[in-house]
């Protein structure tokens, strides 16, 4: 069965080897939002952590904290996270965490914005007359209100990351065979592009589908979160 085109039996075709596409994407749909959450999310924790230390306490730290960001920003996110993937070798847990370390930056200075904005507010004033310290007031008065904003941007993203983990496993750089990857799986058609259309179109369909998904999600999000976009057509 080995290239087999989409019929009966085979409801999406066979690879080179005679396994079951449809039954590859499914899984790998698994391996692909599983890395990317794994990336935003580990994203999310230390770009938060550091923008708000930052934003809140200003002055040297916030220098040092941005002065990395920046330089981070500066550098192609992907042609970094392929340095760090290959150094630290092929694999699932590699791929995330390399986009991880490239991808931080932003939420810290997302969230750096909205805490510089938000530091000032009566209810913060109030905490810290009242002796809270100040990592409670980071914690439970300026941090909640940085999730809308952070929530717009993490559906936005996890399409993103889901891109960025096909792309590293294109290349080699992501989950090993046999473990089935989106990526990866285009990356194996290529050889038989002539042949056997169907092993390459539809994982890309599948890749295309999902990050068109997350990004009309993170559309929705912010037409609810934002009530200036509400009653626009």
């Amino acid at each position: 069965n080995r290239l087999h085109p989409p019929g009966v039996t085979f409801l999406l075709g066979t690879d080179e080897l005679g396994r079951d596409v449809f039954s590859r994407i499914l899984h790998g749909a698994r391996t692909s939002v599983l890395i990317a959450l794994a990336i935003i999310g580990s994203a999310v924790l230390v770009g938060s952590t550091l923008g708000g230390i930052a934003g809140y306490f200003g002055g040297r730290t916030e220098s040092m904290v941005m002065r990395v960001v920046d330089l981070l920003m500066a550098f192609p996110y992907l042609i970094l996270a392929m340095a760090i993937a290959f150094a630290l070798g092929p694999g699932a847990v590699s791929t995330a965490l390399a986009l991880a370390a490239v991808w931080w930056p932003s939420y810290a200075r997302l969230v750096r914005g909205q805490v510089l904005s938000l530091r000032q507010n009566l209810y913060v004033e109030a905490a810290r007359a009242l002796g809270a310290p100040n990592a409670r007031i980071v914690a439970l008065h300026i941090l909640p209100h940085c999730l809308p904003a952070l929530g717009v941007r993490i559906t936005s993203d996890l399409g993103a990351a889901i891109i960025a983990s096909a792309s590293l496993s294109f290349i080699g750089l992501g989950p090993q065979p046999p473990s089935p990857d989106w990526g990866a799986m285009i990356s194996g058609a290529r050889f038989y592009i002539s042949t056997a259309w169907w092993y390459g179109l539809f994982p890309g369909i599948a890749l295309f589908i999902t990050v068109m998904a997350f990004a009309l999600v993170g559309d929705a999000l912010q037409d609810a979160l934002d009530p200036r976009l509400r009653g626009r057509g």
